[in-house]
């Protein structure tokens, strides 16, 4: 038993809905330990009696084929189907004109009460639906990251589904409203499956391993599954629509395209910046691309063969509505090289971090799905969000949030009790040290005063904000003055251990609670996940952002050296109270400074190198026009 902070009974204290955003990480149970190329979010769910909005982005529809989808959506799973009549218009091949397709989907993905925008058809030749996203980015992006939805469609829908990625939403490569009633019952099963639960749900697909990993052979390999139709991905390639694929599995199908347009699709794709750092390829559905001599898979071995990834192949996943089945994109996968399997995991918890009321960007790692990079901001309040996503609702979620290696503060959620009315999808806000029963004082970015002791030189280094969760039961609530409060400060490290964090968490102002908050002992059941923030300044070195797949310059980076470490000058640390924001910026100036004049110092000397060795060889040259000069004459004198 365990006596830890509990926030049910908090009016406007630890624990209240929050208003819903991304940039968050995602996690499944511990042991689904994938790696991440980009950071998703799970939108909430869509069931019986939820309002999903159909959209035509690509081409034109069949009415017939529309009305029988729309209505098994309404009659057999409870969905409530709205539609506008611009979703049957026609416009030559496509349904209705570029500006008619656009405001579909910016209405389905912006106006409030939709669960879900579900496409109506695709055709992936039309490339319909690509022309239209770019005008649309804009829009659709920050509503999504506010008020994250379900997509669900495949072919075409590939250019939204990139939307949903760089949004960093889930979003599933799966049946259309206009052909669901033709997919199998299965196929149809496991999409309200993934659309009703919040639970962690692993979808299995078997496969052929052509290839295994040429440097961990016979190993699983871990990454975000991201991709849909060949075709489109290679039509937007260099467009700047794509997210970043680096450290992801690679999902690609097609159908009615030859083998060699197979080949170069995919040539296409891997030449490309938006897709350096694949780790693995999984092949859908290729659907008539064999020929009579030779298939499509034989051509793409000239192709896959020196790339040294994992590849896998027939997967039931693509255009052939008989077979195929519906994926998560964006979510944790795995390729198991021994089973020959691809495994797709959505968890069921997620956490962010806000500063006023709008979500930190988290950049991406390959190292775990469940560490992010923050940029901490000098001066600022910042706030811990957690989002319980799971229908366990006997089962209580116990939360410890440690920052730089120290616990400051716990809460119990029971998800039976004390949600505030509205609040959606149980949003838990941890946004200070608990100092007594009535008093918080807020986390806030601060600046750490560094100093050099005996010559012990200091290196830029990150912070952490972690989360530690179990699953369990809570016991019965305590009177506040019985509680047992964490009242942990950071540490204070030692200099000559400290890493160079211009920025640490500090605390802010104490804040008083309109009523005290309650404190609940604890039966830990089972730990069911570890989340981790490392957050640095602003020019600290971090991943690249995982929704701005810039280009690179195509130089390598080089290497960090001796001569980079910052030694900053003796200066004496300051007390709690002295943490002002005008010393905060005085230091970071400070800093800013020093910097500045260790790198002019070394411009100096790289000038100074560059004139020595511009003088050696000058002398050389000087030197070897003598001796041809020399040997020139004395040929001359024997001739």
């Amino acid at each position: 038993m365990r006596a830890s902070i509990s926030v049910l009974a908090c009016a406007g204290a630890l624990l209240h809905s929050s208003a819903v955003s991304a940039n968050r990480l995602t996690f499944g149970l511990r042991h689904d330990a994938s790696t991440s190329a980009e950071i998703f979010r799970r939108p909430p769910a869509v069931s019986p009696g939820s309002a999903i909005r159909v959209v035509a982005p690509g081409s034109a529809v069949a009415p017939d084929s529309l009305t029988e989808g729309t209505n098994l959506l309404a009659s057999t799973y409870g969905l409530i189907v709205l539609q506008d009549p611009e979703v049957s218009y026609v416009d030559l091949y496509h349904a209705g004109t570029e500006q008619v397709r656009a405001t579909q989907v910016v209405k389905a993905a912006t106006e409030g009460g939709t669960a879900a925008v579900w496409t109506a058809n695709g055709h992936d030749k039309l490339d319909g639906t690509a022309k239209i996203v770019d005008g649309i980015q804009d829009v659709l992006i920050p509503s999504l990251v506010q008020a994250p939805r379900w997509l669900i469609g495949y072919s075409d829908a590939t250019a939204l589904h990139a939307l949903w990625a760089r949004s960093g939403i889930l979003s599933i490569y799966g049946p259309m409203s206009s052909d669901i009633h033709s997919f199998s019952q299965q196929a149809q099963t496991n999409l309200f499956q993934i659309l009703n639960s919040h639970e962690a749900l692993t979808q299995t697909f078997p496969g052929t391993m052509r290839y295994t990993s040429r440097r961990w052979p016979g190993q699983s390999t871990r990454g975000r599954l991201l991709g849909g139709n060949l075709g489109v991905l290679a039509s937007l390639v260099g467009s700047g629509l794509l997210p970043s694929f680096r450290g992801a599995i690679l999902l690609v199908e097609d159908t009615n395209e030859v083998a060699y347009s197979i080949d170069r699709f995919l040539a296409t794709l891997l030449r490309s910046r938006e897709f350096e750092g694949v780790k693995a390829i999984a092949f859908g559905q290729l659907i008539g691309a064999d020929t009579e001599t030779y298939t499509a898979l034989d051509l793409l071995d000239r192709t896959l063969a020196p790339l040294g990834i994992p590849v896998i192949t027939g997967l039931s996943i693509g255009h052939d509505i008989t077979t195929s089945l519906p994926v998560v994109l964006g979510a944790p996968a795995e390729i198991d090289e021994e089973a020959g399997v691809l495994r797709v995991v959505a968890g069921p918890v997620s956490a962010w971090i806000e500063i006023k009321e709008k979500p930190v960007p988290v950049y991406g790692t390959d190292a775990n799905p469940s560490e992010g990079y923050v940029e901490s901001q000098l001066g600022e309040e910042f706030v811990v969000v957690l989002q319980d996503n799971r229908r366990s609702a006997r089962k209580d979620l116990d939360v410890e949030l440690w920052v730089d290696g120290d616990c400051v503060t716990g809460l119990v959620a029971d998800p039976t009790v004390g949600v505030p009315a509205g609040a959606k999808d149980r949003e838990y806000q941890c946004w200070g040290a608990d100092m007594s029963a009535t008093e918080v004082r807020p986390f806030k970015f601060g600046a750490t005063r560094l100093t050099e002791i005996d010559g012990t030189s200091v290196r830029r280094g990150f912070g952490e904000i972690g989360i530690k969760l179990w699953e369990g039961k809570a016991g019965k609530p305590i009177s506040a003055e019985k509680g047992v409060w964490a009242s942990n400060t950071p540490a204070s490290v030692p200099e000559a251990q400290k890493t160079m964090r211009p920025h640490q968490v500090v605390w802010s102002e104490p804040v008083k609670l309109e009523e005290p908050s309650v404190v609940s002992t604890f039966s830990r059941k089972r730990m069911i996940a570890t989340i981790l923030f490392r957050y640095t300044s602003r020019g600290s070195p971090t991943p690249p952002l995982p929704h701005d797949p810039s280009p690179s310059k195509g130089k390598k980076k080089r290497q960090f050296e001796p001569e980079d470490v910052i030694v900053l000058s003796d200066s004496e640390d300051e007390d709690d109270d002295e943490g002002s924001e005008d010393d905060d910026r005085d230091q970071a100036i400070s800093d800013i400074g020093a910097q500045l004049q260790l790198l002019q110092e070394k411009i100096e000397k790289l000038k100074a190198s560059g004139a020595k060795s511009q003088k050696k060889r000058c002398k050389k040259v000087k030197e070897g026009v003598k001796k041809v000069k020399k040997e020139n004459s004395k040929e001359e004198e024997e001739a």
